[in-house]
């Protein structure tokens, strides 16, 4: 058995992130498992050409995910299941927290274990101050073999205590996302930390006949009300910054020539598509499902819409965002807008001109004709009307 310390991120080639894609890639084993607290797509991310390639050359690999502390997020768990074989989501919907960090590599003559406190994220792999041991064993060794079969039977524990240990599908992201259990998407962690529910409905009740805390002395302050599942402050540090174009403040308006497409009443009437780079212009926008394959996120408004001097109100229009998931093959983001209202979309033709403002009484978006369109200076497919 030989044992090495991991002082992230002091020593070059200690990081547990650098340590792992050195395991995957080394063509010793056959079997890969990850026990996390929880894992996001920054993380991911930076292991997932070194894991394809383990996949590619015949490697098994499987995780346990958990989604205690709003630690969790949604492109985190998409992109999980695209990466590993197979994707177990763990929560004990009673006091306790899921808390470890286990990578186990396994073959015939020799395992390997990292132990510590890294997360499958980019703080807990490279930039945070973590703490590990990296314990490689030989399969010939009956002391090696004790040590790994603990680590096995604890993994085994895990994987067959009940309701606590679920694998993930397209149903039970969905049933976390509208559930209370932190779990959101990381463009929506801006506007703050996700609380934990209990859970029940998904992970059945609290796991038994576990051990806990030793009783306190006589006369010591009760500390039972001081659950781990109080903390929100672990998460801070590895929430991603949001860098994904334009500030939410940042589009004041927009106009956009209408296509066939855009103007169409029989092939998804009303949906226009937006350029992406404008979606500032409906922030905030709202997470309502998530899928395996991407989440969508929508805002209804009330706007006011006028053609010439004709000024009607629109009770309920829908900005509508979607995000593939993580390795989807079809990447990109996609922002449409309706005015899910039958009267103006008759109005429209292909060729008009839509200008999008703001104006102190919410939205308004006004129709030109191209000959209109070109007397206001609008030319193109579309373009912002201030930054």
């Amino acid at each position: 058995m030989q044992v090495t310390f991991l002082s992230q991120p002091f020593v070059a080639g200690e990081q547990a992130g650098s340590v792992l894609c050195d395991l995957l890639l080394s063509g010793r084993y056959s079997s890969f498992t990850a026990v996390v607290a929880w894992a996001k797509a920054s993380g991911l991310r930076r292991i997932s050409e070194p894991l394809s390639e383990y996949r590619r050359a015949g490697g098994y690999a499987s995780c346990f995910l958990g989604v205690d502390e709003g630690g969790a997020s949604v492109e985190g768990l998409q992109l999980a299941v695209s990466l590993f074989d197979e994707v177990h989501v763990f929560h004990d919907p009673g006091s306790r927290t899921f808390h470890p960090k286990i990578y186990l590599f396994e073959e015939e003559a020799c395992q390997a274990v990292i132990v510590g406190s890294s997360n499958l994220t980019r703080g807990g792999l490279y930039s945070n101050y973590e703490a590990s041991v990296l314990v490689e064993c030989d399969g010939a060794s009956e002391d090696d073999g004790l040590f790994v079969t603990s680590v096995q039977g604890f993994i085994h524990h895990l994987a067959n205590i009940g309701d606590s240990c679920r694998v993930l599908d397209d149903a039970l992201l969905a049933a976390l996302i509208a559930g209370n259990y932190g779990v959101k998407s990381e463009r929506s962690r801006r506007d703050g930390n996700a609380g934990q529910g209990s859970g029940r409905d998904l992970f059945g009740s609290s796991v038994k006949n576990l051990l806990g805390a030793p009783t306190l002395p006589s006369g010591a302050p009760d500390d039972s009300a001081d659950s781990d599942r109080s903390m929100t402050d672990p998460v801070v540090g590895e929430l991603e910054a949001h860098e994904d174009g334009l500030p939410v403040s940042g589009v004041v308006g927009f106009w956009k020539e209408l296509s066939q497409n855009d103007v169409s009443l029989t092939s998804s009437p009303g949906q226009m598509i937006v350029p992406i780079r404008f979606r500032s212009f409906f922030e905030p926008l709202t997470l309502q499902s998530g899928t395996l394959a991407g989440t969508q996120y929508e805002r209804h408004m009330p706007l006011t819409f006028v053609d010439g001097e004709d000024v009607i109100t629109v009770s309920d229009a829908r900005a509508i965002l979607y995000v593939p998931a993580p390795g989807h093959p079809r990447p990109n983001e996609e922002l449409r807008f309706t005015f899910r209202d039958r009267a103006v979309l008759e109005r429209l033709s292909r060729g008009d001109y839509l200008l999008f403002e703001r104006a102190n009484q919410g939205v308004v978006v006004t129709r030109f004709t191209a000959e209109q369109g070109s007397a206001h200076g609008l030319q193109g497919r579309f373009g912002p009307t201030a930054l």
